[in-house]
């Protein structure tokens, strides 16, 4: 279990990095624009577009780093009322069904990736973005929760003792 708890930090750092990237550029873009429009009357005419990307990036990026450190929302009205092996089997199963949607969505993504960089697709702006980069972007942040995801379900079934506290209590 520490060769995975350590390649789920290395993924989840990587996921961070990125996120927090992206947020920074956005950033930059966005003040960037409104200099250029109130000093110089000119415009990027791309930042709409950026931005966009750069958002999805950092949403997708985060989902695996916030999964594991049990910051995302979660519904416990049934769970609280349950014993704590049945609160195991319930958050098993709510992980495989999660685990299976991010699969799924991984697929997607990677074929409509592949379709992208085959074709040579660009967006329609003043500057031909490829648009299979920002599709790249979104396959690794889900398929990097896909992973964070199996190993949760992983140490949900081979408990180890663990010092930390959120959807990491399991050990990863």
């Amino acid at each position: 279990m520490a060769f995975v708890r350590r390649l789920s930090n290395s993924i989840c750092a990587i996921c961070m990095i990125g996120a927090a990237t992206a947020v920074a550029g956005l950033v930059i873009l966005i003040l960037t624009e409104i200099v250029l429009r109130s000093v110089f009357s000119s415009s990027l005419l791309v930042t709409e577009e950026v931005a966009g990307y750069l958002v999805s990036a950092a949403i997708l990026l985060a989902l695996a780093p916030t999964f594991k450190d049990g910051a995302m929302i979660r519904l416990t009205l049934v769970s609280d009322r349950l014993g704590k092996r049945q609160q195991r089997a319930l958050e098993l199963c709510m992980t495989l069904v999660a685990l299976g949607f991010a699969l799924f969505w991984a697929r997607y993504i990677l074929r409509a990736t592949l379709k992208l960089f085959d074709r040579g697709a660009t967006s329609y702006g003043v500057v031909p973005f490829p648009l299979w980069l920002p599709e790249a972007v979104a396959l690794f942040g889900v398929s990097a929760l896909a992973l964070i995801l199996l190993f949760h379900g992983l140490s949900l079934l081979l408990p180890t003792p663990s010092t930390t506290k959120g959807a990491s209590d399991h050990g990863i």
